[in-house]
């Protein structure tokens, strides 16, 4: 695997690790929430508590009010980090299919011609037009974009 393919791999096994590890805080935060009404509740149902305890379980709630809604938005932003570059990775790599597709279409048209090397005959650039087009409009399809089940191939191989 090339360089900048194992960099890429890493990059995004460090970002899903982040990720879960921004769940588990966010989960862990909503835990400890639910275990401070919880006490809350207690305390409020107990006759005698004290007005300050009552007091400081509403306060320690909206902390973790507070460090919930924050866990959240960090995760969050993780997700919607993750969601754009992985349709940029998408575009990328359906970019580069094209070009590998395009290119390879036209050594076959030369090499049905009789040709090398990439000719600039009118036929042959014409008919390598029209596979180019083929293959923008394939791109445009529905469902083009997403693997097949069971194949590691792109729909429109």
């Amino acid at each position: 695997m090339p360089l900048p393919q194992v960099r890429g791999v890493r990059c995004a096994t460090a970002v899903c690790a982040d990720r879960g590890n921004a769940l588990s805080t966010h989960l862990a935060a909503k835990a400890e929430l639910d275990a401070r009404k919880v006490r809350w509740a207690k305390l409020r149902g107990t006759p005698g508590s004290g007005p300050d305890k009552l007091a400081e379980a509403e306060r320690d709630i909206s902390d973790s009010e507070a460090r919930v809604r924050d866990t959240r938005i960090v995760y969050e932003s993780l997700v919607a980090t993750m969601t754009e570059e992985l349709h940029r990775w998408q575009r990328e790599r359906a970019a580069d299919m094209t070009a590998l597709l395009r290119d390879f279409a036209l050594s076959q048209v030369c090499a049905a011609a009789g040709f090398g090397a990439p000719c600039c005959l009118p036929a042959v650039c014409l008919l390598s037009a029209c596979l180019l087009s083929l293959l923008s409009l394939l791109s445009l399809l529905p469902g083009c974009h997403k693997a097949r089940a069971g194949s590691s191939l792109p729909a429109f191989v």
